[in-house]
């Protein structure tokens, strides 16, 4: 586990965390308001999977998980990685902490001289 950022906002310390699955399993257990219908895509039966391939980040006000992203390495091109998602608790939305998790992950990808690649959404 590594602890990406750390500040206060609005008197509330934010924590963005990189993890393995593992690590987001023990996070998940330890907040006692977590529930899995809070964050759309997120899935423990897909999301679950203890490979070397897949990294969440996640994003924290106190104790208590308000987004996750799901992050996954490209089995096409070495050293790069996609978003899959970045999902936000609805009761904390429109403060910035969407922005907030987005920049540490664009960071820590450029820290560590990863590529990294977004995938894009449609309807059809």
């Amino acid at each position: 586990m590594n602890l990406i950022l750390s500040f206060n906002e609005h008197n509330n310390n934010l924590i963005t965390l990189d993890l393995n699955t593992s690590d987001l399993i023990k996070e998940i257990q330890n907040d006692r308001t977590f529930k899995y219908e809070d964050f759309k895509y997120f899935s423990p039966s897909s999301d679950y999977s203890f490979r070397d391939d897949v990294r969440f980040f996640i994003c924290k006000v106190g104790k208590e998980i308000i987004g996750i992203a799901h992050i996954r390495k490209s089995p096409y091109v070495e050293n790069q990685w996609w978003l899959s998602y970045l999902t936000i608790k609805e009761k904390s939305r429109n403060i910035g902490y969407a922005s907030a998790l987005s920049m540490c992950i664009f960071k820590y990808f450029q820290d560590n001289n990863l590529i990294f690649e977004t995938s894009s959404y449609s309807d059809d």
